[in-house]
């Protein structure tokens, strides 16, 4: 008995006895191929061919999981930028950015602007310079007591801090104003906001003016010691005169202090050497000479009358220092006595050297003292405490 190399179907021999049994087995065996290849055939669809690639099941599967109309995809022609990932070697550039960098100025273009804005500014600060009358703002003055200036070139407004220099045309009479320009009159004033007084802005003179924001400020003044005029002269007293009025160029006599020396021609009677000096009328045109004792021998006597500015603070009085007293305070208001000096003038009767001698000086703030070294006769001093300004 043989068998089939594929199935292993029975294949009787010639001398085999057949056997129905071995019939119905190679029957069995066929039916069960068939059918599986039954089974597992393809069936074929009119107009289409059978391909000859076969698909496992599980690319069966995997074409089995592609959604209907997969295959209808279109590839936008556009994408937005979010979809891009950024980093320090790939960056977007904006319009704006663009156009930033384009507007940037070349090294030649920067160059060539920055050698122009240098010869202009050279040009400038050349022509600036040159100019010493606009640089020094100066200009002529006309008026008496309401000045008009104009300046080249115009100022287009009035400052703190703006100065100048103007020449004044005519002596003032009183509280002077200055208009620049047409900007407005303002007052001029000294250190301290006091006016001017006649005669304090000369014909012909030069001055300088300080705006600071409300009044001009006249240079110059409450700095160089507060004098506004002095008069000096001698005078010879005969031998039994023991006064002399002195008529001269009326001052502000609230504001002047007279100052006399005197010397005689003997020394038999020193006391008869002291002399005061004082104003004798509200208008400061006359002073008195007086002399202590009887005045028997000539004496001369040289004077000095000192005018202080209107920013000078004066303070005076008479004060008697009797037998019996060797100081004597005297209040007057406060002063800064950092810058205040005591003057005086006096008579004495005293025939002691040490009582003949008198000093004067600030205690304090609100007090003169008048002191001498004994006690002998009296003694009539006269003595200002003048302030000058800060």
């Amino acid at each position: 008995m043989q068998l089939t190399s594929n199935y292993n179907l029975k294949k009787p021999d010639g001398t085999d006895v057949v056997n129905i049994t071995d019939f119905n087995e190679n029957t069995d065996i066929i039916d069960t191929q068939l059918k599986k290849l039954n089974d597992g055939k393809v069936d074929k669809v009119t107009g289409k061919q059978l391909s000859t690639n076969d698909y496992t099941a599980a690319e069966k599967t995997k074409l089995a999981g592609i959604a209907t109309s997969a295959n209808n995809y279109t590839h936008p022609a556009n994408h937005p930028a979010s979809i891009i990932t950024q980093d320090a070697s790939n960056r977007f550039v904006t319009d704006l950015e663009k156009t930033s960098w384009n507007a940037k100025e070349t090294t030649t273009g920067a160059q060539t602007k920055a050698n122009t804005a240098e010869s202009n500014a050279k040009k400038y600060t050349d022509q600036h310079s040159n100019d010493d009358i606009a640089h020094n703002r100066y200009g002529t003055a006309t008026g008496t007591n309401a000045l008009v200036v104009t300046l080249t070139p115009a100022p287009s407004k009035l400052v703190a801090g703006f100065a100048l220099r103007f020449k004044n045309t005519t002596a003032n009479t009183g509280a002077v104003t200055l208009n620049v320009n047409g900007l407005g009159a303002k007052p001029i004033v000294k250190n301290g906001g006091v006016a001017l007084s006649a005669g304090n802005l000369k014909a012909s003179g030069v001055y300088t003016v300080c705006y600071d924001g409300t009044n001009f400020i006249l240079q110059g003044e409450g700095g160089g010691g507060g004098v506004k005029s002095i008069q000096t002269g001698s005078v010879s007293l005969p031998g039994g005169q023991t006064s002399y009025d002195l008529t001269i160029t009326p001052v502000n006599a609230s504001k002047s202090f007279a100052f006399v020396n005197s010397l005689g021609t003997s020394t038999s009677n020193p006391t008869n050497y002291y002399m005061t000096a004082r104003f004798i009328d509200d208008v400061g045109k006359s002073v008195r000479f007086i002399r202590s004792g009887s005045g028997t021998e000539p004496m001369m006597v040289h004077w000095k009358i000192i005018e202080y500015e209107d920013d000078v603070t004066v303070q005076k009085g008479i004060t008697i220092l009797r037998p019996t007293e060797t100081a004597l305070p005297s209040t007057i208001n406060s002063v800064n006595t950092a810058k205040s000096e005591v003057f005086l003038n006096y008579t004495t009767s005293a025939n002691d050297g040490f009582a003949q001698i008198i000093n004067g000086r600030l205690s304090n703030s609100t007090t003169v003292v008048l002191e001498r070294k004994s006690t002998n006769g009296n003694s009539v001093v006269n003595w200002a405490v003048v302030t000058y300004p800060s």
